[in-house]
């Protein structure tokens, strides 16, 4: 008995499915086997010509309102082809597939099943329901309107302080890079003082002092003269040692300069040094006025 049932097995797999005018579908498969609406699915048929019957590439495939084609391919065999077609539906039930023209042939009444995810003594719509809350969505909703309202209240004090540091340590970066370069200039005066005469070392000394002085004061100290930097300073530099300082390096430059007179290195030494103790005292007095004044506001 169970030999007969294996036999009868065996030539209903091998037999084919349906055969058609021109062809004979011998297998025909659903990647999933069951699929919804909506669902991305691929039909496998493998189709069996008749002699003298050739099969094709599909060309356009028509538009349907419950049928979207995804892609349709042909796969040739010696004896047999393979025709893949993907699709998403978007109706339940059993319905035809159109017509498809595959060279010679040409598929028909290929039908295709959509599960409905309702079940048969499902015919009537389920009534409204209240409207459902997560767990907790009460109380995110509050925070959220208290942050809405107190967020302001303490951004925009914090804001301002932070905009105030920032602007406070780019000043003084700003400044400290102008101090910097003053000193690197003078490195480069100092380092080739041998090499240089005397007018030329108080043309690139006086040159580097004007130029510093104009930078960390913002007054004009490019293009006064010598006895208009001393009005000058009394404005802008109060302290007198600065001035009396400055005031030597600037005189004996314009005597070198314009006087045809010549310095040794010791005086050249000298008048380096009292650059940078000024300038030194400068960046002091600068950097204490400034703390005063924040402190005051």
């Amino acid at each position: 008995m169970k030999r007969t049932a294996f036999i009868l097995f065996i030539l209903t797999a091998s037999a084919p499915l349906f055969a058609q005018e021109g062809y004979t579908i011998t297998r025909i498969v659903f990647l999933p086997p069951t699929f919804y609406v909506g669902d991305e699915v691929e039909m496998r048929l493998r189709i069996k010509p008749d002699p003298g019957k050739t099969i094709q590439a599909p060309g356009e495939m028509p538009e349907l309102g419950w049928l979207r084609v995804d892609h349709a391919t042909l796969i040739t065999g010696e004896n047999e082809a393979e025709f893949r077609l993907g699709f998403s539906t978007f109706q339940p039930g059993t319905r035809s597939l159109p017509d498809i023209s595959l060279g010679d042939i040409v598929l028909k009444d290929i039908k295709i099943h959509t599960t409905s995810v309702r079940g048969p003594d499902q015919n009537t719509l389920a009534p409204l329901r209240d409207q459902m809350y997560l767990p907790g969505t009460k109380f995110y909703i509050v925070l959220f309107v208290a942050v809405i309202i107190f967020l302001p209240v303490v951004l925009i004090p914090l804001t301002r302080f932070l905009w105030k540091k920032i602007s406070q340590t780019m000043v003084k970066s700003r400044e400290g890079r102008v101090y910097r370069r003053f000193q690197k200039e003078i490195k480069y005066i100092q380092d080739r003082m041998e090499t240089l005469d005397s007018r030329e070392f108080y043309i690139l000394l006086t040159e580097s002092l004007r130029r510093y002085l104009w930078k960390r004061t913002g007054k004009d100290f490019i293009t006064t003269t010598s006895r208009e930097i001393r009005n000058l300073m009394r404005v802008t530099l109060p302290d007198q040692s600065i001035q009396r300082s400055i005031l030597k390096v600037f005189t004996t430059g314009d005597r070198v300069k314009f006087g045809g007179t010549s310095e040794g290195p010791k005086t050249r030494n000298r008048n380096l040094a009292l650059v940078l103790e000024s300038a030194e005292k400068i960046e002091h007095r600068y950097t204490v006025k400034e703390e005063s004044v924040r402190v005051d506001h």
